[in-house]
């Protein structure tokens, strides 16, 4: 029961209260128009009950603020519209720290359907992998073998994941003013490349913006976007938070209308001054606020002064988490650093002034607002242990490479104390952990996020004076800008290494100096390859012939690898067709030893270039008749297919069937034709833009093909025999184009 003895539920109309019923798209329809903060909370608690548990997926969830649905009403309204009534997929809700923009969302999120997903991406520290990676786990679309492929691109992977829901959902960027510079502009071409696709693709999701700064040249009218601007609540609802959180029922006499028209209608400053009213000289208080030049800043000034030192202690420590965090967190951290629990009075304290937001639903949190934490005085060694602290308390918890969720937290606070405590076992601490996750968070698609922790580490190195550790990071970097496909890049990274080793005295024929060599001519001929430079052959040319004589007595299957690799790259760069096959074959044969050895799927992965590496120098070996040749390619290719396909490295297998289909083309047209259409299929069902397009006189290949269904059964058998796996993608690109014909 409430107010007035009225029960409310959905459909009820009550005093002072409108409750409208039914279901949108995304949201339940519900309007309130309600005066008392407690109805509110006792209305949300009976949704809850009604509409059950939440799809969602993202940080742990900041209070629920009730008085949003009483100060808010037409924002909320705008909400509601956007999700229900617009064609538009993308609303920025715009406005300075604290005026309560992620409030908002917070509480219209309460209202939406149970069968609609959330996922809310928190955007300091983030990046687009990040965004795609936490969409894909937390819709569960199952595209971990397109995220963590590196040879396909940022806006193939966009298209995949977007195109990739069918059915509603909302996502939230949370603080996305990270993403821009300080002229307002993308920081990332990926950031303009995922907002574009959000704006002009395919997809279901709703997405909101949260951000203190709108991107440059956005603005009101643009197709597909809406802007919401935040400002400060009305003076009439200013002064009702007031007296609600100083806990007065009536203001008039004891604070002047002037001190709250000062505080401009912001919901954060208000809640501060009027949760700690009672504890400051209100006179004093009044007179200066009037006349302070920035307000913000003597409100926090005022309150972080009444702060005991052992409250301040346990500010400092909840500062150092970037959102929500459980009681269980903050009280662990603040054990190990101070070596004391937690006085349960001085936390109650915080709580009742503000400064720490607590959520009970659906479990004991709290939160420290960024204006906050960034006005929290913090001694450096001080905040490097508390962020090492907290490191160790999320190491807790179970690792997923593919889920950023569980190690984002981890690297960040290991990342933090160590550039925050310059010192070697935070540095320490932090490199041990990127190099052992190095490999899983490679795999999971993650280059740039450890691209970008290796130049940190570089750089923490040289300030630290670390030269044997920077010569272990700066071929980790090498290899991620490689990956990445920055060769020139990475080509100055390895030159530094070689810089670095000799400088050492490492002796040339060093595993270490070996590797490093090797690397820096296999990423010399990656850039011919994109981009032909007659030095960058010679250059390699020379680095092969030094250290061939060594290559005999080296074991470790990576500095091989890449030595045969660059030697088989500069046969095809010097059109020996010879000197390609004989190299092509040395690979080979460490790659097939090396799966021998560790059947992995980095082992597999090697396997799959060993096979490709024949196909390309077959194509080009004109010592052999054509049908050996054929037999050759044809037993490679199939082999290459099939390993990709178990490994989903779908750009792999769409690359095979191109060459397949220009090489089958003269003999053997239905292949051709066969592998054109599951090339194609593969890339529409990945949600890839396709490399190479469909030409016209391919069409109506296709469609002669198509109305012959002798042609189509005996492909199937062909392409059954070359890969079985290939099968149902065959099946469903046939069954696309009768369904096309039939339209």
């Amino acid at each position: 029961m409430m107010k007035d003895g009225i029960s409310y539920t959905i459909g009820n109309v009550g005093n002072k209260t409108i409750v409208q019923q039914g279901q949108g798209q995304y949201l339940i329809n519900i309007e309130f128009k309600i005066q008392n903060e407690k109805d509110v909370e006792q209305i949300i608690k009976k949704i809850d009950n009604q509409i059950g548990a939440q799809l969602y997926k993202g940080p742990l969830l900041r209070r629920l603020e009730p008085l949003v649905i009483i100060n808010r009403p037409s924002h909320l309204k705008t909400l509601s519209d956007f999700f229900e009534q617009s064609a538009e997929s993308l609303l920025y809700i715009i406005g300075i720290a604290g005026i309560g923009k992620s409030t908002l969302v917070r509480g219209a999120l309460e209202f939406k359907r149970t069968d609609i997903p959330v996922v809310w991406i928190t955007c300091e520290g983030a990046d687009v992998d990040t965004i795609l990676a936490d969409i894909n786990g937390g819709l569960d679309l199952k595209m971990d073998g397109i995220l963590r492929n590196d040879q396909i691109t940022i806006q193939q992977k966009i298209s995949a994941i977007l195109g990739g829901i069918k059915k509603p959902y909302i996502l939230i960027l949370d603080g996305f003013e990270s993403f821009l510079d300080v002229d307002d502009k993308y920081q990332s071409k990926d950031t303009a490349l995922l907002m574009s696709s959000i704006v002009d693709g395919e997809h279901k999701a709703k997405v909101l913006v949260t951000s203190k700064r709108l991107p440059h040249g956005v603005g009101k009218g643009d197709t597909g976007i809406q802007i919401l601007y935040i400002r400060g609540l009305d003076k009439e609802y200013a002064k009702d938070l007031f007296q609600r959180r100083a806990g007065i029922d009536n203001i008039e006499g004891i604070i002047p209308d002037e001190v709250i028209s000062r505080l401009e209608g912001h919901p954060k400053f208000i809640e501060m001054l009027a949760s700690s009213i009672s504890e400051l000289p209100v006179d004093h208080i009044v007179s200066e606020l009037v006349s302070a030049t920035d307000m913000g800043e003597y409100i926090m000034d005022q309150v972080l002064s009444i702060i005991s030192s052992i409250q301040l202690r346990i500010l400092c420590t909840a500062s150092v988490f970037r959102s929500a965090f459980t009681f269980d967190d903050l009280k662990n951290v603040y054990k190990e650093v101070y070596n004391k629990d937690i006085p349960k009075e001085d936390l109650r304290k915080l709580e009742r002034r503000s400064i720490l937001e607590v959520n009970v639903k659906p479990q004991m949190t709290y939160y420290v607002h960024n204006i906050l934490r960034d006005a929290i005085p913090k001694d450096k060694d001080e905040s490097a242990k508390l962020h090492a602290a907290a490191a160790r308390q999320f190491m807790q918890r179970p690792f997923n490479s593919f889920d950023p969720i569980t190690w984002e937290d981890i690297v960040y606070h290991l990342r933090a104390s160590a550039e925050i405590g310059k010192q070697k076992e935070y540095f320490f601490s932090y490199l041990e952990f990127v190099l052992e996750k190095e490999q899983k968070l490679s795999f999971a698609g993650w280059i740039k996020r450890l691209a970008m922790e290796f130049k940190v580490l570089d750089s923490l190195a040289t300030d630290l004076n670390l030269e044997s550790e920077q010569g272990t990071i700066l071929s980790y970097l090498g290899l991620e800008l490689n990956r990445l496909g920055e060769n020139d890049e990475a080509g100055k990274i390895y030159r530094r290494l070689i810089h670095l080793y000799e400088q050492k005295d490492i002796e040339k024929d060093s595993l270490q100096m070996i590797h490093a060599k090797t690397r820096l001519g296999y990423t010399l001929l990656s850039n011919a390859l994109v981009n032909y430079k007659q030095e960058n052959l010679w250059e390699a040319r020379k680095i092969a012939t030094e250290i061939e004589p060594f290559i005999a007595s080296i074991k470790d299957i990576g500095v091989l690898r890449h030595y045969y690799e660059m030697r088989f790259s500069i046969a095809r760069n010097s059109s020996d067709s010879e000197s390609m096959l004989k190299w092509a074959q040395e690979l080979f044969l460490v790659a097939e030893k090396n799966f021998k050895n560790n059947p992995d799927i980095s082992s597999k992965e090697f396997l799959a270039v060993g096979h490709m590496t024949h196909i390309i120098a077959y194509l080009h070996n004109k010592t052999i008749s054509d049908s050996e040749r054929m037999e050759k390619i044809w037993f490679h290719m199939s082999v290459h297919l099939s390993i990709e396909l178990d490994i989903e490295n779908l750009i792999g297998v769409a690359s095979g069937l191109l060459i397949l289909s220009a090489v089958v083309k003269p003999k053997d047209p239905n292949l051709s034709i066969s592998a054109l259409l599951i090339y194609e299929q593969i890339n529409l069902e990945a949600g890839l833009a396709i490399s190479r397009s469909i030409s016209d006189w391919e069409n109506r290949l296709i469609q002669e093909f198509m109305v012959d269904s002798r042609r189509v059964q005996e492909s199937r058998r062909s392409i059954t025999i070359l890969s079985p796996k290939l099968a149902p993608f065959y099946n469903r690109a046939i069954n696309r184009y009768l369904k096309r014909q039939s339209l």
